[in-house]
């Protein structure tokens, strides 16, 4: 009798033991107070230890303070033209990067060689170009030579060149230049039909690039985002015209861009433009911005 009276008091103390917390088991957070060098209105660095492991909660604040140049191309800021062509040199910048896009011109028409040229309202740092031109039928259609020109005030002059060339895509880096002008002055055009064909043309600087930090009360001042119930589109209003929108992740990656907008003070995305989550808008070069859950 005495053994078994001695196992009910050894097991109602194991239950009560299981019962208790263990240390290692205990959010130890939600009787802390925290802090943060910075955040966003909506998103408190309370937030982080509320217990809500939801997306779209928590902490936040913008990941790009600095962000990277690279991540950006300036072509579409710029006009293009061009000695001659067989469409609009426009196209060479429009963002199609796709076969028998972009401007083409005969090496045969007028005299050699011809070229497309980039300028910029503002003087603009390069350091590196994309140039998409044909992949058909193994290059046979790819533009072969050219050079990168820049203009220095009062001439240009070339910062990379390509010969030979057979692939649809081809980058070309160099120390970093500053000017308003870049010229793609092609010397050698395909081999099956004596044209010269770039599908489009990106240009970037891989510099590193401080953006001011600005408070929540002058985001939130300076930009507002709704949705339009009808349309089930975003609208990003802004006190000062809108000429260009720039959308980053969190992360800081670029994922929408319009850097012609016509002006207004209300800019509409189209549902469905942008997968639900965490961004950040910026308009008219990192004027203003705010954290938007769409």
């Amino acid at each position: 009798m005495k053994s078994h009276k001695k196992f009910r008091i050894v097991f109602l103390v194991f239950l009560m033991i299981c019962s208790m917390p263990m240390q290692g088991q205990m959010n130890l957070t939600t009787s802390a107070t925290a802090t943060a060098d910075t955040s966003h209105v909506d998103y408190p660095a309370a937030g982080a230890i509320d217990r809500d492991t939801t997306d779209g909660t928590g902490w936040g604040v913008s990941a790009i303070d600095t962000v990277y140049e690279s991540e950006i191309n300036i072509a579409p800021n710029a006009v293009a033209s061009a000695d001659d062509s067989s469409g609009p040199p426009s196209d060479a910048i429009d963002g199609d990067t796709t076969d028998w896009t972009g401007w083409s011109v005969s090496a045969s028409f007028d005299v050699d060689p011809h070229w497309l040229d980039l300028n910029w309202a503002a003087p603009v740092s390069v350091n590196r170009i994309v140039l998409f031109t044909n992949s058909a039928e193994n290059g046979a259609y790819a533009l072969r030579a050219y050079d990168i020109q820049y203009w220095n005030g009062t001439a240009y002059q070339t910062v990379a060149s390509v010969e030979g060339n057979k692939d649809p895509k081809l980058t070309s880096t160099f120390p970093s230049i500053t000017t308003t002008r870049i010229r793609i002055l092609c010397k050698d055009p395909d081999s099956a039909s004596k044209w010269y064909r770039i599908n489009e043309v990106e240009v970037y600087n891989d510099a590193q690039t401080t953006i001011e930090n600005k408070t929540p009360e002058n985001i939130q001042d300076a930009l507002k985002i709704v949705r339009d119930a009808t349309s089930l589109e975003t609208v990003v209003v802004a006190q000062e015209e809108i000429h260009q929108i720039q959308i980053y992740s969190m992360k800081g990656i670029l994922v929408y861009q319009n850097l012609k907008s016509a002006g207004t003070h209300n800019y509409r995305i189209s549902s469905g433009a942008l997968a639900p989550g965490a961004y950040v808008v910026r308009i008219n070069r990192n004027k203003s911005e705010k954290f938007v859950i769409w």
